[in-house]
């Protein structure tokens, strides 16, 4: 008896979850997997020299990430400006350690 109901049990496990993994639950604006670039206009634009770097975070459905589920990524830009080339990219590196930034692009003369 306690063996049918422990495989019971089992079977009503594996069953819900896979019915989450194939309809994974919907990200905040429901196109699972999109990457949705957002440009901050913010921040004096001072300067010969930009440089850019962005920074992202992933959003699931329901708040938590499951195995295999896919989010939607929100990637924003921001410029940095400087006088020099050595002057932005001071500024660039340092903005980006501070901001933890996922990727990056370096200065050049605008």
């Amino acid at each position: 008896m306690k063996l049918k109901l422990f495989n019971l049990a089992l079977m009503t496990t594996v069953l819900l979850g896979a019915g989450l993994a194939s309809d994974p639950a919907s990200a905040a604006n429901g196109v699972p997997g999109r990457v949705i670039n957002d440009r901050d206009p913010s921040g004096p634009q001072t300067g010969t020299w930009r440089g850019s770097y962005y920074t992202e975070y992933t959003v699931w459905g329901d708040g938590i990430e499951h195995i295999g589920e896919v989010g939607t990524t929100f990637r924003t830009g921001h410029d940095v400006y400087g006088t020099s080339y050595a002057n932005c990219h001071s500024a660039l590196i340092a903005e980006m350690s501070a901001a933890y930034a996922s990727g990056w692009t370096d200065c050049s003369p605008m």
